[in-house]
Order: C-alpha cells, then structure tokens, then sequence
C-alpha cells in the first residue's frame, strides 16, 4: 500500500507541475493579446471550479499561471467580478496574486473557510486584521448577521477602497472598517509595499519580493519590473488592546469576541503583543493566525504563556491538536485557550 501511495502522490506532484509549465507558457504567449481578449480568456478560465474534484487542482493550478503571466507585471488593475459561494459579490483585480486566487478558487483559503463557517455563529464578534480586499470580511459579515459585528483592519489605501467597495455592493451594514495597521505600538509606521502582491504588503521590512513561491526578486529587481512603484507608505497604526479600550464606552462586550484572524504577512508577532489584555481573559477569543517558519517560535511562545493551545486544520477545515514546527509553516493554525 505504501508504493501504491507514493506512486500516486509522484503521479499529482508530475500532473501539478506540468500544468504550471503548461500555464506559464500559455500565459506569456497570451500576454500581448488586447485587454479584451484576456478577459474574456480569464473569464472562461475561471469555470475551472466547475471541474469534477480530481480534475479541479491541476486544471485550476494552470488557469492560475495562465492569468498570474498573461498580466504579470501589468500597469494597470483589470477588475472583474466573482460571485462566491455564499452569493457575496466581490469585485478583484486579476492581476493581482491573492486576488487572482480568490477569482479561480471555489473556496479561497479552504480549510480556514470551513473553519470559520462551522466556528462563528450569529451575533458574535469578528475582527479581521489584515482585511486586504474583504473575503474574509464579507463572508463573517454574513454569518454574525445583523446581530453580530465585524471590524476589519486594512492599512494600504487601495486595498482599503476595494475592502470599502466590496462590502458597500453587498450592502453590508455590520463591518466596521478601520485604516490602520494593528501592531505593538500607537501612531505611524512605514508600511512596506509588494508590487507583485497587494496581499503581501508588510510592516516588517523585505528580504525579497514574491507574489507567490515559485520566484523571488530583490529590490532592484522590482524597480526594473515596476518603475513607478512606490515601496513604502505612511500609515496610521494602533495596538488591538488599545482599540479595545476605546470602544468599552459604546457598551462593547468583550466576551462576544468569538475569533480573531491574523493575517499580516510576517509581522503577526508585534500584532500579538499589542493584544495582551485581550489574551489574558478568561473567555479570550479563538485565534487564526498566519504561522511562517522565521516567526512560527515567538509566535507559540507567546500564546502558550496565556494557555492556549494550537492546532492545525485539516482539508475538511477540522481542528486538530499538534506541536508547532518550522516544517509545517508557512499556514494559517488556529490557537484555543483551555
């Protein structure tokens, strides 16, 4: 049974990399094509989730680098909608990397989305920081319900008007949506921008420049591939114990905070530490946190000194208890609080 397995597994790692070769050719050979033309390209891409299961990852993995090199190092955004799976409307712009994924995957992020679908119940508390464009907004908009209440921290202007447009064509009335960085510490830092990834913008500086892991680029590098880019931009930032603080007078129930996600692209360890008042509580929220291996340590150590316990998720997006270690990383583990 053991052979039997690895030769499958050998058979999908084969079928996966040469549907990205297959892709990435087609990309670059579609890429000077009219605007027109790519859409209607990208458009007929995206019928890949409609694809039988065993079909739907190598099929979508090459529409994705059919899209990711037909508008690599595009000038200008191409918006399209996507209709999700719970009829949420988002507009996204598909050159764009996270946005790009969100566009051809039935579910964006699917163990977490399951997650917190079978996790977060009518008239709890959301707070999503790193809110990028608003998936993750939009969908816990809808699961608390009028009841509920999300806040979403997005720091990046454009991200922020995209978060703002998607929630406002959805007519979503129970988000609160805040311009700030969530960190360690209150008033501006240098936010540090990723041209090949509106979702990979950070507080912490890069080392390198990717959109997704297959290439990575230097500084120089970008300024080549992007010359008018701007790499940093000035923005307001504040502590989640702060924020918090601030809202006890408008009858703000700490207890009705169900789940936090942390998504900031390597500097979740300073958002952790500005949330201490908050870990502290005996009822204290579940925690959904991007782990990567530079940061996967602190990160366990922190939360493991107010009593929680990690765990990982698995495809069907179940929590299941584990130790963690710098080979699972980078993923999204949820921490609970015994």
């Amino acid at each position: 049974m053991k052979v039997k397995f690895n030769m499958y597994k050998i058979f999908d790692e084969f079928l996966e990399r040469n549907c990205m070769r297959l892709g990435k050719a087609f990309g670059r050979l579609l890429k000077n094509l009219p605007q027109s033309i790519t859409i209607k390209i990208s458009k007929l891409l995206r019928k890949c989730e409609y694809f039988p299961v065993a079909l739907r990852c190598p099929v979508t993995i090459f529409a994705y680098n059919v899209i990711k090199f037909m508008y690599f190092a595009n000038k200008t955004p191409v918006i399209l909608k996507k209709v999700l799976f719970d009829g949420s409307i988002m507009k996204l712009d598909i050159t764009d990397h996270t946005q790009q994924l969100i566009y051809l995957w039935k579910l964006y992020e699917p163990p977490t989305t399951k997650y917190i679908n079978t996790n977060l119940r009518e008239g709890e508390i959301f707070i999503d920081i790193g809110a990028n464009v608003g998936y993750y907004t939009l969908l816990t908009a809808k699961i608390v319900g009028p009841s509920g209440k999300v806040y979403a921290f997005e720091p990046e202007v454009k991200n922020f008007l995209a978060l703002k447009t998607n929630l406002s064509i959805n007519n979503i009335k129970n988000a609160m949506c805040y311009q700030k960085a969530v960190a360690d510490r209150v008033g501006t830092m240098k936010l540090n921008l990723n041209p090949l990834n509106k979702g990979g913008h950070s507080l912490n500086q890069f080392e390198q420049y990717s959109g997704d892991a297959s290439k990575s680029y230097t500084l120089q590098e970008i300024k080549v591939l992007y010359p008018n880019a701007k790499f940093q931009q000035e923005v307001s930032v504040i502590t989640m114990d702060e924020f918090l603080s601030q809202m006890i007078d408008s009858s703000f129930d700490f207890s009705d905070i169900s789940l936090i996600k942390v998504d900031v692209e390597g500097a979740e360890v300073n958002v952790l530490r500005g949330m201490q008042m908050l870990l502290s509580l005996d009822r204290a929220p579940k925690i959904i946190c991007e782990v990567s291996s530079k940061n996967c340590e602190e990160i366990n150590s922190i939360l493991a000194k107010f009593g929680f316990k990690v765990f990982n998720l698995s495809n069907n997006g179940q929590p299941m208890e584990c130790m963690l270690e710098e080979d699972m990383c980078p993923g999204n583990f949820v921490f609970i609080k015994e």
